[in-house]
C-alpha cells in the first residue's frame, strides 16, 4: 500500500497495482495537479532521474603555476612582475570620485529629463519633437558615457599632489603620458 497526498490535504491510499494502473498509458490522465501531488509524494529512493548516477567529480589538477616550470618561462614570469605597477589607493580614490561626478550628473540629468519631457506633454501640452528630446538624452547619456574617461584622466595621478578642482591642468599632463604609454606597449610587441 502506498500513501498519496492529494493537494486539498487528503490522503490516498492505493495499492502498487492501482498506483501501476493509474500510471499506465490505458488510464485516463490525472488533472495536472493530482499528477504534480503524485509525484512529489513518492518517495526519494523510487524517483528515477535520466541515466545512471554521474560520475564523481575529478579531483582538482595542480594549478600550472605550481608545476616546475622551465628556467626561461620563469625569467619571464619575473619580468612581467616587475613591471606592472599598482595604483596608489589615493589616486584610485580620486578617479573614483572623478567618475562618480563626471559621468553621474550627466546619467542622473538624462534620468530626469524622461518624466520632464512626459510632463511636457501631458499637463501642459506641448508637444516637443521626438528628434529633440532623442538628440537631448543622446547628449545626456554620452555625456555620462564620456565622463568616465574624464574623470580617469583628469584625476591627478601623482599620489602627492591633489590636482586642480576641474582637473584640467591635469587632463593636460596624463593624455601624452596614457598615449605615450600605448606607443610603447605596441613597440614592444
Amino acid at each position: 500500500m502506498q500513501t498519496l497526498l492529494l493537494p486539498n490535504n487528503r490522503a490516498l491510499t492505493v495499492s502498487q497495482k492501482q498506483h501501476l494502473h493509474c500510471c499506465s498509458a490505458n488510464a485516463v490522465p490525472l488533472p495536472r495537479r493530482h499528477r504534480l501531488a503524485v509525484f512529489a509524494s513518492q518517495p526519494t529512493k523510487e524517483r528515477k532521474g535520466f541515466g545512471n548516477e554521474p560520475p564523481p567529480p575529478e579531483p582538482p589538477s595542480t594549478p600550472a603555476s605550481q608545476q616546475q616550470d622551465s628556467p626561461r618561462l620563469q625569467s619571464i614570469r619575473q619580468q612581467r612582475n616587475e613591471n606592472i605597477q599598482e595604483v596608489p589607493e589615493i589616486v584610485n580614490q580620486r578617479m573614483l570620485t572623478r567618475i562618480i561626478l563626471c559621468a553621474g550628473v550627466p546619467t542622473f540629468t538624462g534620468v530626469l529629463l524622461f518624466p520632464f519631457f512626459y510632463w511636457l506633454k501631458i499637463a501642459q501640452g506641448i508637444k516637443v519633437p521626438m528628434p529633440l528630446v532623442y538628440f537631448v538624452q543622446s547628449l545626456t547619456f554620452g555625456g555620462g558615457l564620456l565622463g568616465i574617461t574624464y574623470g580617469i584622466l583628469s584625476a591627478s595621478w601623482d599620489p602627492r599632489k591633489d590636482g586642480s578642482w576641474l582637473g584640467l591642468t591635469e587632463f593636460k599632463e596624463n593624455v601624452p603620458n596614457m598615449l605615450a604609454s600605448i606607443k610603447n606597449k605596441n613597440a614592444s610587441k
